[in-house]
């Protein structure tokens, strides 16, 4: 994400309340050169360093350790050249500098970045509230929810969103490259949104972000917890280690309230052993402080009654499915730990329509085209949700073009395949963004959770079979051409992307923009067809 400039005139702190506000010497901190020297930005990328910068001076994890030592030396001269006042860096990482430096244990340099990037924008989550999402599906759909919630409440821009898809305050957007940005952009997109009037941001908070400390120095008024299924493995490794990196949100973090599903199993666990304040959200009926009582789910969204701790709400949303259900009550539950009326909270909700890439229509299915929803699911768990829900609202066949990232969790992808072998009829197997792995390996990895599901021989009607096609834009076309008016076909994995990665390579690629123009060129081909047989 480009670097976001906080205000037109930066603030700025001394290097000896950097110090201070990481520890002290008591704390391993120690504080080198003039405490009185001014620092206007903290920055880890030394090409993006301007006069008066703190500047982080972080080794990269892994390869040889004197490569990495001489690279981080180079960064630190070309920080310098460009005017950094100061360095922050690991204790004995380095040759003494010609200006002044804070050095920290090894371990702590990660959380050092968000605290002294939080100093030096003067602590912006101290004005604009923080709702911190963490979970393995729907921490966009939430973030999503809540931001447009509060915004519909404030009658005004409110609240900035952080998160996978963007960063966005009102109509003001910029692009975004992680889920949850490094900790000095963390601070400055919140002094940002303090110059621009917000009273809060909604952030998605990711496990890899999480077990990096990216958060410290964020003060988090609400964290809320969605589920957890397995994904991130090729980072963690455990599924142990996945959910403890989650757990650190509630246990580090200290946030104001607690809202937790407690229909997740690793989420119950998390509300019994963390303390503080804890909303318990139960989508399923189950004794909790916000309680689905009854819901209606259908082709035309969500209809629920929700128990809350402050009185009964009726929320209406055109969302679909029972996942969005589960996102819904979170949300809610979320609004009303900010102290907001429950039922004023659910009509704010209820106007969402929530996030680009989640359940996204790509189609016009009132002029005869089948419906093609565009969704990020890339888990086994959001596959089979997603699937499961749209299942009751197909009355034709229910059609899915997926695949699996490279280097990322190879562990994942036979379980995604037989998610789909199980919930979908026909099953297109095609890229998503294959990195520098070889997509037919890949394909073939999908493969082997599929079981005998055989070929399709017909598109058109075939039914419990599978059609591979590695090029992921001939895989929509031809799902797309087999389709008829009462199927529904699910593009998942890619979402809101606007790419696809093919080596090392970062290429256009739009899956709504791809489906669009095929059901383009067939509606153009049934016209030529039409006349001719005029």
């Amino acid at each position: 994400m480009d670097s976001i400039s906080p205000t037109s005139q930066r603030l700025g702190a001394r290097l000896a309340t950097i110090a201070l506000e990481l520890g002290g010497p008591r704390d391993g901190v120690t504080l080198r050169g003039d405490g009185e020297t001014r620092v206007s930005d903290v920055q880890q990328d030394s090409r993006r360093v301007s006069p008066g910068d703190l500047f982080v001076a972080r080794m990269g994890s892994g390869g040889d350790l004197r490569e990495s030592r001489a690279r981080m030396e180079r960064y630190v001269e070309q920080a310098i050249a460009h005017g950094a006042t100061a360095v922050l860096r690991a204790a004995g990482s380095g040759p003494p500098l010609p200006l002044p430096m804070i050095e920290v244990p090894e371990a702590r340099l990660r959380a050092a970045i968000g605290v002294a990037a939080s100093a030096v924008h003067h602590h912006p989550s101290y004005v604009v509230e923080v709702v911190a999402v963490t979970g393995t599906n729907g921490k966009t759909t939430c973030t999503t929810l809540v931001a447009d919630a509060l915004d519909r409440l404030a009658q005004r821009p409110a609240c900035a969103l952080v998160g996978t898809v963007a960063v966005r305050l009102g109509a003001q957007t910029r692009p975004s490259t992680h889920t949850t940005p490094e900790g000095d952009e963390v601070a400055r997109v919140l002094a940002w949104a303090r110059g621009q009037g917000a009273s809060h941001a909604a952030i998605e908070a990711s496990s890899h972000a999480l077990d990096q400390r990216r958060l410290a120095g964020t003060r988090v008024r609400v964290a809320a917890f969605t589920n957890l299924t397995q994904d991130h493995l090729d980072y963690h490794l455990t599924l142990d280690a996945y959910g403890a990196a989650k757990r650190l949100l509630f246990e580090e973090m200290h946030p104001g309230d607690s809202v937790i599903n407690v229909d997740d199993g690793f989420g119950e666990a998390l509300a019994r052993s963390i303390g503080g304040d804890v909303l318990r959200v139960s989508a399923s009926g189950k004794p909790a402080d916000i309680r689905v009582r009854t819901a209606t789910i259908d082709a035309r969204g969500i209809d629920a009654i929700i128990e809350t701790p402050r009185g009964v709400a009726h929320l209406k949303s055109p969302l679909l499915g029972a996942h969005n259900l589960d996102n819904l009550a979170l949300s809610l539950g979320t609004l009303v730990a900010m102290e907001i009326d429950p039922q004023r909270a659910a009509d704010a909700l209820g106007a969402s329509r929530g996030a680009r890439g989640r359940l996204e229509l790509a189609s016009n299915p009132a002029a005869g085209e089948p419906v093609v929803l565009v969704d990020y699911a890339h888990t086994p768990d959001a596959l089979a949700r997603v699937l499961g829900t749209l299942r009751p609202l197909t009355t034709g066949r229910l059609l899915c073009v997926f695949g699996c990232g490279g280097d990322r969790d190879p562990g994942k992808r036979a379980p995604m395949g037989r998610a789909v072998a199980e919930g979908a009829d026909l099953a297109f197997v095609t890229s998503d963004n294959p990195r520098t792995e070889d997509p037919r390996a890949i394909v073939d990895a999908i493969l082997a959770g599929m079981g005998d599901l055989p070929d399709a021989s017909d598109l058109a009607h075939a039914r419990r079979a599978r059609h591979v096609e590695v090029d992921r834009a001939l895989a929509i076309e031809r799902a797309i051409a087999a389709a008829a008016p009462d199927d529904v076909i699910l593009i998942a994995g890619k979402g809101h992307e606007d790419y696809q990665i093919i080596g090392t390579e970062k290429r256009p690629f739009d899956d709504v923009a791809v489906a669009q123009k095929a059901l383009a060129a067939v509606s153009a081909e049934t016209s030529r067809s039409v006349r001719k047989g005029g």
